[in-house]
Formats: C-alpha cells, structure tokens, sequence
C-alpha cells in the first residue's frame, strides 16, 4: 500500500524510525505529508540541535526550501546551534542555492562572523569562486578582516593561490588590494612567500597593486625561483 493511503497514525510511527534526510524527504513529497508531520519535525530538530538540527538547516538550505528555514528559524532553532548564525558553518559547501536561501531569512548576515572573525566570504575564498561571486553579489563586505591577524579574503585567496577567486574579487572597485595584516603583509606577500606564481599572475595583472622589495625578498630566501622572474619583471618595485 502507498504510504499517502496509510492512517495517520501509521504514518507517524513510520515517520518515528527515519534518518533526517528520509523525514525531509517526505514533507517535500506531498502537503499531507508535510502538514502531518512539520510538527514532529520541528521537535526532532530540538532534540540535538548541534547535530540533527543542523543537518535539517543545511537539507532545507541544499534544496531551496525556505518555508522550511522559516520554520526552523522561527523555532529557534538556529540560536541553539554553535555559530548557528553562520551560513557556511550550517552549510560548508556554500552552494548559491543554499547562500540564497540562508539569506532569504532576516535572521542570516552574509558578514556574520564565527569566533575567529571569518566571515562566509573569507572562508570561501579559499577554494570556492562560485560562492564567492554570489556572496558579493549579496553584498559581501570583500575586506572584512578576521579579529586578531586582520586576514582579509584577498589574502587567504593569494596564500591559497587561487586567481580565478582573486580576479572576482579584483573586479569588485571595494577591493583592496595592497591592505596589509597585522603583521604589515599585504595579499601579494602572501602569495609570492608560498610560491602561489598563478595567484601572483592574477595579482600583478592589477594595475593598483604596490610590488614591494620584501616581496622580492622574501622569494629569494625561499628559492621561489619563478615568482623571483615575475618580481623583477617590474619596473615599479618599490622598497
């Protein structure tokens, strides 16, 4: 027998014995299903929020549902989780799906920061351009710095030596590029003491971009022979 056929009854016990991704399976399946069992699935959330009330946060968020986000929201639910607030803790691979329907949600800050001060865009810059893209295009503040290293997104994309992110970043006016850490190193710094010579490319295609001595410096004690040949390339070195 379908189970749409089966008693109410039956279907909640059912519901009871499912893994999390099965039970969200069923509220997308029919508006029966969904208004039967919302409900005990709001409460299953409650039970370990950190655990199944985060899975329920990303399925919903991976598949567009923002009812169901409203839902949990309205719930509490995100407030019970730790960095609840953070879309790309609640949802690491930061698809523009789930970007777009985390934000949909007043409660959702594209620049809320974790405890370390990183913000979704700074963690996507490491190896995530299409996150990247939809995050500014949302609004993203593209030199919010990290606490205590003042670490901008520029800077983890050229140590992570990653110039299609660079480049998007590049193409935001907002961007700076020779900001420097708290230790005084700015994004072409990071990339040349690495070696990253494809996030030095993109870079130096920038023509604000300051090419500092230390740079140079720093690729010789490191035998970065490479970005060595790119540095002396310029004529506007500077010390």
């Amino acid at each position: 027998m379908a189970l749409l056929y089966l008693p109410n009854e039956i279907i909640l016990q059912i519901s009871g014995i499912l893994e999390l991704p099965d039970y969200s399976s069923l509220l997308r399946c029919n508006r029966r299903l969904a208004g039967l069992l919302m409900p005990t699935f709001l409460n299953y959330t409650l039970r370990c929020p950190n655990t199944q009330g985060k899975l329920a946060l990303q399925l919903a968020a991976k598949r567009g549902d923002i009812g169901t986000i409203n839902a949990l929201v309205d719930l509490g639910l995100p407030s019970l989780i730790t960095e609840g607030h953070h879309i790309s803790y609640i949802c690491p691979t930061l698809t523009p799906t789930a970007i777009i329907t985390l934000l949909s949600n007043k409660y959702f800050s594209v620049d809320a920061r974790d405890t370390l001060g990183r913000t979704a865009l700074y963690i996507a810059a490491r190896d995530n351009p299409t996150a990247v893209r939809c995050l500014l295009s949302h609004g993203g503040d593209v030199n919010a710095a990290t606490y205590r290293a003042r670490k901008t997104p520029l800077m983890r994309a050229s140590k992570s030596n990653e110039p299609d992110v660079i480049r998007i970043l590049l193409a935001d006016e907002e961007t700076d590029v020779n900001g420097q850490d708290l230790y005084g190193c700015a994004p072409l710094y990071f990339a040349t003491d690495h070696g990253c010579v494809n996030a030095m490319a993109a870079l130096l295609e920038y023509s604000g971009i300051n090419v500092k001595l230390s740079s140079f410096e720093t690729a010789c004690m490191k035998g970065h022979w490479e970005a060595v040949r790119m540095l002396l390339a310029r004529y506007d070195m500077v010390d």
